[in-house]
């Protein structure tokens, strides 16, 4: 009988982890930057930045696994935010992306740019260049032109 129900509650675990959980959560499993980065590195070389959202936990870790970024590379040329009062600081710039909150109301001033953020982020008169979805058809990103 206890064979039975841990193996009843293993099966229904494993069932909730890869069915439910990616459906009902699916930004935690950083779905859609494997779309995204190979999409802006095929455009990026007509703007002057890429303004990338850090809605979705830090991106720039996927950004340089899709981009095979060489490490020594991104070591001469990134650039931290400051500290924080616990002593750690993320990625803000490297190449020609830049990774922080989008406040659409001060990028729209700017030119020459692309942004990347949340459908919360940007403003619906903006011209879409591309929408990225989440597997259950929610809207990941919106690559703008600015």
């Amino acid at each position: 009988m206890l064979f039975v129900i841990i193996s009843w509650n293993f099966a229904r675990y494993i069932h909730q982890y890869y069915i439910h959980y990616p459906q009902t959560y699916p930004s935690a499993w950083e779905y859609g930057f494997d779309q995204l980065v190979p999409y802006l590195e095929g455009i990026k070389g007509k703007y002057d930045k890429v303004y990338v959202t850090d809605k979705y936990d830090q991106p720039y870790i996927l950004f340089l696994f899709y981009l095979k970024y060489p490490p020594v590379k991104f070591q001469h040329e990134v650039k931290l935010t400051p500290r924080d009062k616990f002593g750690f600081s993320t990625v803000r710039d490297f190449d020609k992306y830049h990774f922080e909150a989008i406040n659409w109301d001060e990028l729209k001033t700017k030119s020459n740019i692309l942004v990347v953020g949340t459908p919360q982020e940007i403003n619906s008169s903006a011209t879409i260049l591309k929408r990225i979805y989440f597997p259950n058809g929610e809207v990941a990103f919106l690559i703008v032109q600015v």
